[in-house]
């Protein structure tokens, strides 16, 4: 297995300090972006220093790059924006949002999001459809889990984007590639959820 820059950082990856804005403490630790992360928090590698900042805040994957959002299709592939363009913060409905984070303007205001997630090999996205099947309702959590009637997902087994036309915030899942997308449903998805 190739060794990567964040690979220490599991399950979501490291961010790349930029060398002049880091802070060296006496306990070892250092500060990036006014967060203090602690020794074991932060490598480097290859003259790069990494920290794994989602063991400091909260984090919630953007399936697609900054400059890309998701097109049609039930399985749909990220599409890049015009003009270089950036998609707007993640904002989820209302009732998509459990108590404590309702009434909030933006995710990235909440949580740190983490973009372009890519599902591991001999798996696909699988989008859930709150309007068309009722179990695939969901509301995210404020520690940044993702629940269903019948799961519930850690945030790093879904990535939430916009769909096409910037229409409406959605949830996609990692699936087996060996399963129909018409017989899905979220039982099949055992192997990626939390325990109640």
């Amino acid at each position: 297995m190739e060794r990567t820059e964040s690979s220490f950082c599991r399950p979501f990856p490291g961010i790349a300090f930029e060398g002049s804005k880091i802070d060296r403490l006496e306990n070892g630790s250092l500060m990036y972006d006014k967060l203090v992360y602690p020794a074991g928090s932060y490598r480097a590698f290859e003259n790069k220093t990494y920290g794994c900042i989602c063991n400091l805040r909260t984090c919630l994957r953007k399936c697609c790059k900054r400059n890309e959002i998701l097109g049609k299709g039930d399985r749909p592939n990220c599409v890049r924006l015009s003009n270089g363009s950036f998609a707007p913060d993640l904002v989820l409905e209302q009732r998509q949002l459990a108590t404590e984070i309702k009434g909030t303007s933006g995710l990235s205001k909440l949580f740190v999001v983490v973009e372009d997630m890519q599902c591991p090999e001999n798996m696909s996205r699988y989008m859930l459809e709150p309007e068309c099947y009722e179990d695939d309702a969901f509301i995210l959590q404020a520690n940044g889990t993702l629940e269903t009637m019948a799961s519930k997902f850690a945030a790093w087994n879904y990535c939430l984007d916009w769909k096409e036309s910037f229409e409406k915030v959605v949830a996609l899942l990692c699936s087996r590639d060996d399963t129909d997308s018409a017989t899905m449903n979220l039982k099949d998805l055992h192997r990626f959820t939390i325990s109640w």
